[in-house]
């Protein structure tokens, strides 16, 4: 948005900026379309992008990650759209080692219906409950979750749950928790919804613990209806501004 809207009304502001997000969209779809057109795994293309999933920023991020840095282990949280497209990269090559975290059985089995799983995908059924951290009493996290991987690390993260639209301070703070001992030298971390305060405070948390141990690493944010936020180690920085 150029200066001369500062002088409009905030309201006529604020639907500019919505028009500007919903063009973006719209590019992204093109862009993410364009990107998949001639996928060697990538073939069920049957998305539904937005509200509560990732929206097209995020998928054509996401999709340009497993094709080009060819994860092998692969931590994603949250069963939704992004599982649909990690879940077959992960059926395709040999060796990947991909965990979905959700605590809602009954949308597990929904989505099992029509959604495949080989034997390199699996879910981890994690309830939810609400535990302080730092200056916030209440924050949602995944029970376990640090006993269920303080063990292992990754070199992809994916971070769509838990849902995080009510907490004000800090949202998605499970992964932070276990950082960096969660993440392998060449990593990309990706975190939905960055446009919200709880996010970017997590995120601005996760900054920090990468500097506090001398770790270099590359920032970038997608921006459409949602905003999504890649940070990298610097050997994959190139997906901050693809």
């Amino acid at each position: 948005m150029n200066n001369d809207n500062k002088t409009m009304p905030e309201q006529t502001q604020a639907e500019m900026a919505r028009l500007e997000a919903k063009m973006d969209e719209l590019i992204w779809a093109a862009t993410f379309q364009s990107a998949t057109a001639k996928s060697t795994w990538l073939k069920n293309k049957s998305l539904a992008p937005g509200r509560w999933a990732l929206g097209y920023p995020a998928l054509y991020i996401l999709y340009r990650i497993l094709n080009e840095m060819h994860p092998k282990s692969i931590l994603e949280l949250g069963l939704g759209q992004s599982t649909r497209v990690i879940a077959q990269y992960a059926a395709h090559y040999k060796g990947v080692r991909h965990t979905v975290v959700e605590h809602d059985q009954d949308w597990v089995a929904f989505c099992k219906k029509d959604m495949a799983f080989s034997e390199n995908s699996r879910v981890a059924l994690l309830e939810r409950e609400m535990v302080p951290f730092r200056e916030a009493q209440s924050v949602r996290v995944f029970v376990g979750f640090a006993d269920a991987f303080r063990e292992q690390s990754f070199d992809f993260i994916c971070i769509d749950a838990p849902f995080g639209g009510d907490m004000k301070e800090y949202a998605r703070i499970d992964v932070l928790r276990l950082m960096p001992q969660i993440l392998n030298k060449s990593f990309v971390l990706l975190l939905d919804d960055f446009g919200r305060p709880g996010e970017q405070r997590t995120a601005q948390a996760m900054e920090e613990t990468l500097k506090e141990h001398g770790i270099a690493y590359a920032k970038g944010v997608y921006s459409g209806l949602k905003k999504t936020l890649v940070l990298c180690s610097l050997d994959n920085r190139f997906f901050t501004s693809l």
